[in-house]
């Protein structure tokens, strides 16, 4: 006696012993290698033919939700813990997860995942933006959104991902006009001002604009890395602040050290005087706390620590280092400004982008030349010179040609 084995979208059809009748249709398996299946449970008989014709039709057409009833939330979390870690570091997972259940899930979490619609999206991104959300702060919450739901039509699950439809929110033109970058004055007073303040943020406002290190980079440093006898700071990893789920619900941040961003981050940089001396008074700081703490100093090893020698959370020296741009009267920009700011000053001092490349460490030179290096008039101006300089010089020859030629 042979058997037919059922294909894919064939489907059965069967009777319970409590007289029920069930429809079943398998859809293929997913990506953890789990069999996918939809049923359905009628009283008679011809009207499980009749979904079963539905069923089948369905998965002629294409894709067809296994769990018609999933949630939202449900599927983004599922997401986040199976799918999402395949391609991303746990710290990216991490802020993925914290952004949808901060923007999204709290709006429309509730959605289930077949019912979800481009107008849903549409409302969402406009509840954002009525709160008062920047336009990158929305793109920012759409990026692990769409990333879940183009998974969810990978797996069948939907048809298609309701958010590609839906433009992102333009970008104000007046962004690009704001300043991100300190121009020389204004650098060195900031730096004149951090000294007044506190060594800890001095040191981290010189290495940001004179050496153009990242804050986490900076943040991250070891005095190891340090080696003032040869003049050299190793960047050998980064600290940064990592959003973690806690048990009895919300976010805790935590401090986490990982390798530098990119392989081309890890670098050396460069000891000069102003360098030297900021460590040494950061030396001497810790000293003095050490001192004071006794037995309860952590020896963290740190290079930026706070006064009992644990590393200084990221979001702490931002605020202090915002409350001094605003004392000082200087443009509102962020830390990663200074990084900017050390690129373009570097570029109108005579540096080739090539060199500043190296020095930011930076994978691609088009980064440095679109993103770092904003208008430098003086690049300009120094064009301009050496054109009339040339054109006049030429045209002074072809006057002297002309003179001594006979009449």
């Amino acid at each position: 006696m042979s058997t037919k084995k059922r294909v894919d979208g064939e489907g059965s059809l069967y009777q319970r012993k409590d007289g029920k009748w069930v429809t079943t249709i398998s859809l293929g398996f997913d990506h953890t290698g789990k069999r996918k299946r939809r049923s359905r449970v009628s009283n008679t008989r011809n009207e499980a033919v009749r979904k079963l014709r539905a069923l089948q039709a369905e998965a002629a057409e294409g894709p067809a939700l296994v769990d018609e009833h999933i949630t939202l939330t449900k599927w983004c979390h599922q997401w986040c813990d199976t799918i999402a870690p395949l391609t991303a570091k746990p710290s990216t997972v991490a802020d993925y997860r914290w952004t949808l259940d901060h923007y999204v899930l709290p709006h429309i979490g509730h959605l289930k995942v077949r019912g979800l619609t481009p107008q849903h999206c549409a409302q969402l991104q406009q509840k954002l933006l009525n709160a008062g959300l920047s336009p990158n702060t929305v793109r920012h919450a759409r990026r692990p959104l769409s990333a879940a739901l183009t998974q969810a039509e990978r797996d069948l699950l939907i048809r298609f991902n309701p958010l590609r439809s839906i433009r992102q929110p333009r970008i104000d033109k007046t962004d690009f006009d704001k300043v991100n970058v300190l121009t020389r004055d204004q650098a060195q007073l900031l730096l004149d001002a951090a000294k007044q303040v506190d060594p800890i943020l001095h040191g981290v406002v010189v290495l940001g604009v004179c050496r153009g290190a990242r804050r986490g980079e900076i943040l991250g440093l070891r005095w190891q890395d340090v080696d003032l006898e040869k003049g050299i700071i190793h960047i050998r990893q980064q600290l940064r602040e990592e959003r973690r789920e806690a048990r009895g619900g919300g976010y805790v941040v935590e401090l986490r050290t990982g390798p530098p961003k990119t392989k081309k981050s890890r670098r050396d940089l460069t000891i000069d005087s102003r360098i030297a001396s900021a460590l040494k008074r950061i030396h001497l700081q810790q000293a003095k706390w050490r001192l004071a703490c006794g037995p309860d100093w952590v020896d963290s090893g740190f290079v930026f620590t706070t006064k009992n020698g644990d590393p200084r959370y990221p979001s702490n020296v931002y605020a202090q280092y915002k409350k001094l741009l605003k004392q000082t009267g200087l443009p509102n920009i962020t830390l990663h400004d200074l990084r900017r700011t050390w690129a373009t000053l570097s570029i109108e001092a005579g540096v080739r982008i090539e060199q500043a490349q190296e020095a930011l460490g930076h994978e691609s030179i088009e980064t440095t030349k679109n993103i770092y290096v904003t208008a430098v008039p003086a690049l300009a101006r120094r064009a301009f010179e050496t054109f009339d300089e040339y054109f006049t010089a030429q045209k002074s020859s072809d006057l002297r040609l002309v003179e001594k030629e006979p009449f």
